[in-house]
């Protein structure tokens, strides 16, 4: 008895069940090999930068020689010596902590980095669904276009049979039957396309039938939009790229102090056990040495003041570029922002277009009825309500878009995250 009520329960969850699109992200951030591979990467970074504290440490390394001599009166003898050496730098014009802030910038940039490429493949999962909901919708909507082309054939025939209309209504009829089936295999061939890019998105065979929640498409094709202030201040805030630029201009600071603190002297200690021997007296020694160095390059040419010129110029191009990019942002944001309130218009429109057009289509079906109007106004308004019913779920699907693309160029997930 249990067996069965669980064999129940499972096939009402899998008939009922539909994947949302935060499901499909989800699992597209768990099985996408794109996705591993720019965390291998930023792992990779993290590894470099943990790499920062080994200059702080001294280096302790050991020597072994052996040599041996031939022809040498009285007899062959060898010489043989080790070391063991202790070196640590002391100070080196703050070239280790420098490297050690640049470490972790470049970090931190990565990390940028990294979050400005999941943003990429957010969109391009957003965009394979949203594609593929349109296209069920599509789908759905041929469906009944060719119930609605299939009712005006039989009308027609019923008509002709009882010698209400011509023959030829009936071949228009059939015609625009035949051009509706026509129709339903192309948009069943494109769902089918769409489909297998989401399944190829989410780690399904790509001709597995996944059942999507089609309200995900719905509630992305709504009116709301917020102000274009608000879009810009958000963007300016979460956009990932410009954190790592960012980033990237600490490194060039970073860079000229270095170049400017390479002026200063380099000190160094070490400490060193020695032992040797040798067979030709048969004698061993051993000592040890302790050193304390002060390099100081006090003047070698111009290079070192023209390498610190070249880092600030550098420094420089990284500021420019910073304002570069927001330029990019800023105007890529307004050029989207602006579709999107084109593309909600548009989807008003839409809306009252289809709102029209089923009303002329029940005038016309109902004159055709009664036999106060002709086969070809019937056709016609038939036409022009599946064109109304395409129109809508294409202007839907711009909303959509534009919403997926102006959370791409902000650098967030969710449009409603941005507060006016």
């Amino acid at each position: 008895m249990i067996k069965k009520i669980f064999l129940l329960i499972l096939i009402i969850f899998n008939i009922g069940y539909s994947l949302t699109l935060n499901e499909a992200i989800d699992r597209t951030l768990k099985v996408s090999p794109l996705y591993r591979s720019y965390e291998r990467e930023l792992k990779s970074t993290f590894f470099t930068y943990k790499t920062w504290i080994s200059p702080f440490f001294p280096s302790l390394s050991y020597s072994f020689s052996y040599s041996k001599y031939f022809d040498i009166n009285p007899e062959d003898y060898f010489y043989r010596t080790q070391s063991l050496k202790l070196n640590w730098i002391i100070y080196d014009h703050g070239k280790r902590f420098l490297e050690k802030k640049n470490l972790m910038y470049g970090y931190l940039a990565s990390k940028e980095r990294f979050d400005e490429n999941i943003l990429d493949i957010l969109f391009n999962v957003k965009y394979a669904y949203l594609k593929c909901a349109a296209s069920l919708e599509i789908l759905k909507f041929r469906k009944t276009q060719l119930k609605a082309a299939k009712l005006n054939l039989d009308i027609a025939k019923k008509k002709k049979k009882l010698g209400l209309v011509k023959k030829s209504d009936v071949l228009q009829a059939q015609v625009r039957y035949e051009n509706a089936k026509y129709q339903l295999t192309q948009a069943e061939n494109q769902y089918k396309k769409d489909l297998a890019e989401l399944n190829s998105w989410i780690g399904f065979p790509l001709d597995k039938d996944t059942k999507i929640d089609i309200e995900d498409f719905y509630s992305y094709s709504d009116d709301k939009i917020p102000d274009f202030k608000s879009i810009k201040k958000k963007a300016f805030q979460e956009r990932p790229i410009l954190k790592k630029y960012r980033y990237e201009i600490k490194i060039a600071k970073n860079n000229v102090k270095e170049r400017l603190l390479s002026f200063t002297p380099y000190l160094t200690v070490s400490f060193s056990k020695n032992k040797t021997f040798s067979s030709l007296y048969g004698e061993k020694d051993s000592y040890d040495t302790f050193s304390f160095s002060l390099n100081w390059t006090i003047f070698s040419g111009f290079q070192r003041y023209y390498i610190y010129l070249s880092s600030k110029e550098k420094e420089r191009k990284s500021r420019y570029e910073l304002k570069e990019i927001k330029r990019k942002i800023k105007l890529n944001l307004y050029k989207i922002y602006t579709d999107l309130k084109t593309a909600v218009s548009k989807l008003k429109l839409a809306q009252t277009i289809l709102k029209e057009a089923n009303l002329n289509y029940k005038q016309a079906l109902g004159e055709y009825k009664v036999g106060t109007g002709d086969i070809l106004s019937l056709i016609k308004a038939e036409e022009s309500l599946a064109k109304a019913h395409e129109t809508l779920i294409s202007s839907m699907l711009d909303v959509a878009l534009a919403k997926i693309n102006l959370e791409r160029e902000i650098g967030i997930t969710d449009l409603r995250e941005v507060k006016e």
